[in-house]
């Protein structure tokens, strides 16, 4: 009988993540001063990117629910085959979602040219034990789909696939409520965590409807900047002004990162003007 060695958590990780000894991969917590009014602020990047997922794909299903006429959901499950069970050993590489993406969306308009896509949306998660990085994504369409068996298999060709009917868009907002397998230290390094589009012409609003979804995804200096010169009226329009050359420079200066919050509140300190702390805001680490 062949003996089979079962790897150590600690043998995948070597192999196939990240250094977890470098300090500058998990520098979580960054230090921000304002040019003009020399306001401190302490960012936590893990909590500034698991509240903008949230953001995001909440408000993308928002938008699914306002698509004229019928609808159906498929999510679509991928992860690696990091043990080459069924095909040679595979981990995560820059650009593979979005390689899926691509194929995914020439595939439905070859085999399927009579189905409408009306968007997608999509999250990556660690699993909590294995730490094994995954992506759980839903697709929109306006007829139902039924891919071939294996079909999908050859599109990702990573590792599995699993493909399940979704009841509504908000099924991937269920996702983004997992906390614990959003641990950003064990993502893989450059490792997206989410992503969504919506086709403008099939929901109600259109290119307005884009554009409040652009609003949710913009920086704290972009809101800072269109709340001083936004006209009010067309958030369209407001938009325009952060496009290409005309994005205004902006007024925050980052300062240094940290693995540690007490190393981040220590440099705030000695920035910080006397005996004021640090403002802790919405991108801010919570008190």
């Amino acid at each position: 009988m062949v003996k089979m060695t079962i790897p150590t958590w600690e043998h995948v990780q070597k192999r196939f993540y990240r250094d977890t000894s470098s300090k500058l991969n998990h520098a979580r917590f960054s230090v921000l001063v304002n040019r003009q009014t020399g306001k401190v602020i302490i960012v936590d990047g893990y909590k500034k990117r698991y509240d903008l997922m949230r953001t995001r794909v909440k408000n993308w299903a928002d938008q699914m629910g306002k698509v004229d006429g019928p609808v159906f959901y498929k999510m679509i499950s991928l992860s690696y085959d990091v043990f080459g069970t069924k095909i040679p050993k595979q981990n995560w590489r820059p650009n593979d979602i979005r390689d899926f993406e691509l194929a995914l969306r020439e595939y439905l308009k070859e085999h399927f040219p009579d189905v409408v896509l009306y968007g997608y949306a999509w999250v990556g998660e660690i699993q909590p034990t294995s730490k094994h990085y995954h992506y759980h994504l839903v697709i929109v369409t306006g007829k139902k789909l039924f891919f071939p068996d294996g079909a999908v298999d050859r599109l990702w060709g990573r590792g599995f696939v699993k493909v399940t009917v979704a009841k509504s868009p908000f099924y991937l907002v269920a996702y983004c409520k997992k906390q614990d397998q959003k641990d950003y230290f064990y993502f893989p390094w450059g490792a997206r965590g989410f992503a969504v589009w919506v086709a403008p012409w099939a929901i109600s609003g259109g290119q307005k409807s884009k554009a409040l979804l652009r609003w949710h995804s913009l920086k704290l200096w972009q809101l800072e900047y269109l709340a001083e010169h936004s006209k009010g009226d067309d958030l369209e329009t407001d938009l325009e002004c952060l496009n290409g050359q005309r994005s205004p420079p902006s007024n925050w200066e980052w300062k240094g990162s940290w693995v540690k919050l007490e190393r981040a509140q220590g440099q705030a300190d000695e920035l910080e003007k006397k005996d004021e702390s640090p403002d802790v805001g919405a991108f801010s680490v919570s008190a």
